[in-house]
């Protein structure tokens, strides 16, 4: 009777035990899912931003200066370093968001003073926002629909 008990007790810790580390899991899941979402909406604002901006300085032709800038969003990517879930970005979300953001802020620090300049920073804002629409936007989508899969199969529904 008493090792029965004990077995009891120990299938019940186990199984609790169990049920705990699957929790911490989809809720680890469902916290990346949220930080995912928030930057893949940021990516996508800036992606327009830059693209309306290129189109509105090619057609008027005017110049640029330094402080007309595009203003992008990046308060979710600042803070991303922070969040707990970053490493488990997939590489081509990391690194790419890493790679767009700098050769951004790389152009913009360099200014944009000059025809030919003007050019150069408005090919390079086209090429960032086509990267973002045609690499990063369908890499969010992918590692947003394993996610939502694994919360579903866990119990877990998403707004």
């Amino acid at each position: 009777m008493i090792v029965a008990t004990i077995i009891g007790v120990y299938l019940a810790a186990n199984e609790g035990f169990k049920k705990a580390i699957q929790f911490q899991l989809l809720d680890a899941d469902r916290t990346a899912y949220r930080h995912m979402v928030a930057l893949r909406n940021e990516m996508a604002f800036n992606a327009r931003t830059l693209s309306d901006f290129s189109r509105k300085y090619r057609e008027s032709g005017a110049n640029i200066h330094d402080q007309f800038m595009p203003a992008l969003r990046t308060f979710v990517w600042d803070s991303s370093s922070e969040h707990p879930s970053v490493f488990d970005m997939p590489e081509e979300v990391l690194g790419g968001a890493t790679s767009i953001y700098d050769t951004l802020r790389a152009q913009m620090e360099r200014g944009g003073r000059g025809p030919d300049r003007r050019i150069e920073l408005l090919d390079a804002f086209d090429e960032e926002s086509a990267r973002i629409e045609t690499e990063m936007l369908p890499a969010f989508s992918r590692t947003l629909a394993d996610l939502t899969q694994r919360l579903e199969e866990g119990g877990i529904r998403l707004e």
